[in-house]
């Protein structure tokens, strides 16, 4: 099961998803009613005890990274769907071109994380990537619409106007 686990963890990290129909898609094949997630816990049930307190942690985070991908994801397109001059963008050569065209862009992290030599943790929280992006493309600074952070270097928007 543990081989299952990390194999499930490397095809979750390693997906394209290019829109919300795949999206969905991708949530549905993990955490539908007869999705990956429900064969799993089955499979759980009849691990010998000894090995439930390794395998009991991997398979939560299997189920938190499918949660978390998803809603990156989700955000990522309902965002862009706000606005039709709005892009998604997932690689590193799209993200460059659409900066260059001074595009409003939003960025679907799946195919740029997979090819980065510096991955961020499967466990990142959305700020903690856009921090990592904007490492990644030596920014001085990056806007962030959303409660207060204690990063360096994050600006706080408090009522955004984009989309006017």
């Amino acid at each position: 099961m543990r081989e299952e686990l990390d194999e499930l963890l490397n095809d979750i990290a390693g997906r394209v998803l290019n829109s919300t129909e795949e999206v969905e898609a991708f949530r549905v094949e993990f955490l539908g009613r007869q999705g990956k997630m429900k064969d799993l816990m089955s499979q759980f049930r009849d691990v010998a005890p000894e090995d439930k307190r390794e395998l009991g942690p991997l398979l939560n985070k299997v189920k938190g990274a499918v949660e978390e991908r998803v809603a990156i994801e989700q955000a990522a397109w309902n965002l862009a769907g706000k606005d039709n001059r709005c892009v998604v963008v997932d690689t590193w050569t799209e993200l460059d071109w659409s900066m260059k065209n001074n595009e409003v862009t939003v960025w679907a992290p799946s195919k740029m994380i997979l090819d980065a030599v510096n991955k961020p943790s499967l466990k990142s929280e959305p700020l903690d990537l856009a921090i990592w992006l904007a490492d990644e493309l030596n920014t001085d600074y990056i806007y962030h619409v959303g409660p207060e952070s204690n990063y360096p270097n994050v600006q706080l928007i408090s009522s955004p106007n984009f989309f006017k």
